[in-house]
């Protein structure tokens, strides 16, 4: 039975409100990837428009607090998983993929440069027991984006996947919540064997 707003109280208005707003969001997202895979939509105005999707999602989720179940748990509740596939892999990783693929004019030792020290800025913060992820996923996401600016990184490297893969778990995860002990060690090894591997790439190619 549909829920009449005037039965609600305010804070169930609100949250019944902010639901439909992330709704929106997601029906809105899911034709835009596909704009973008079948290149119907230039790069600029696709990041610009994903960005702002992105951003509005992070914003309305964090207010929502222990009310909200999560992306995954709310897009199963209104059966969007299987319709908007797109859209939940943008969501939970939070960066556009022109941002994790997109190509950079600057020289390419510099862009190495900028990756390698994204790594070592994104370990120091580990040895120094950073772990919430409102101070973690920025620097992950920078991450992210500086190995996808290089070029020429053979398929056999897997540090992008896997950073990429804790950009979604951070990203299911509130603002105020800490990795846990043995999520922190595995963070810090995947940061550790990222940053090992892209050297060895970058020393052969």
């Amino acid at each position: 039975e549909a829920a009449n707003l005037g039965d609600l109280s305010p804070e169930e208005k609100s949250i019944f409100e902010n639901e439909a707003i992330i709704y929106s969001i997601i029906r809105t997202l899911e034709p835009l990837e596909k704009a973008y895979l079948n290149e119907k939509i230039s790069e600029d105005e696709y990041h610009t428009l994903c960005k702002r999707l992105i951003n509005q999602y992070k914003t309305i989720s964090d207010s929502l607090d222990q009310s909200y179940p999560g992306l995954l748990p709310f897009m199963q509740k209104y059966q969007l998983e299987t319709s908007c596939r797109l859209a939940l892999k943008r969501l939970q990783v939070g960066m556009t993929a022109a941002e994790i693929h997109g190509g950079s004019d600057a020289p390419q030792m510099s862009v190495i440069i900028n990756a390698t020290q994204s790594l070592i800025t994104a370990n120091n913060a580990l040895q120094l027991n950073i772990t919430t992820v409102d101070q973690l996923q920025p620097l992950i996401q920078e991450v992210v984006t500086c190995l996808g600016r290089v070029k020429g990184v053979p398929a056999s490297f897997t540090g992008s996947a896997k950073m990429q893969d804790w950009l979604r778990t951070l990203s299911s995860m509130r603002a105020y919540d800490s990795l846990s002990e043995e999520q922190g060690r595995q963070l810090e090894f995947d940061i550790d064997q990222a940053y090992r591997d892209f050297k060895q790439c970058m020393d052969r190619s």
